[in-house]
């Protein structure tokens, strides 16, 4: 049986593919009250997503807004599973940019030349 973490990212991935969550997905496949944080996040902006269909095709811009919680409500469910605490996600550390030696040397390189060129 899957547990609610899988179905929360099963919803959201079928949210943001065009489907929508229906109430008894929602309502009776999953209890917010025994959910985690990100997992209750999660629930909380597939129930926005599913009761909000007519302000959405109304403003463009709320949609946008709700459809970023929708992916960023996937990225923290989805660092969960691939093993990242509560903790580094609150920090954003599942989101992080590696930049490579090699950049870093590019841009020191450039911040030098800069403070040589200005005395």
């Amino acid at each position: 049986m899957p547990t609610a973490r899988t179905l929360l990212i099963d919803l959201l991935r079928r949210t943001l593919a065009g489907g929508a969550p229906t109430a008894k997905e929602l309502d009776e496949d999953l209890n917010p009250q025994v959910l985690n944080q990100h997992e209750k996040q999660a629930w909380e902006a597939l129930s926005h997503w599913a009761d909000d269909d007519d302000i959405r095709a109304k403003d463009p811009s709320y949609e946008t807004f709700r459809r970023a919680e929708l992916k960023e409500a996937l990225a923290n469910l989805e660092a969960l599973e691939d093993g990242y605490s509560p903790q580094e996600i609150e920090w954003g550390e599942h989101c992080a940019r590696r930049t490579s030696g090699w950049g870093c040397l590019v841009v020191a390189a450039m911040a030098v030349g800069a403070y040589l060129l200005l005395f």
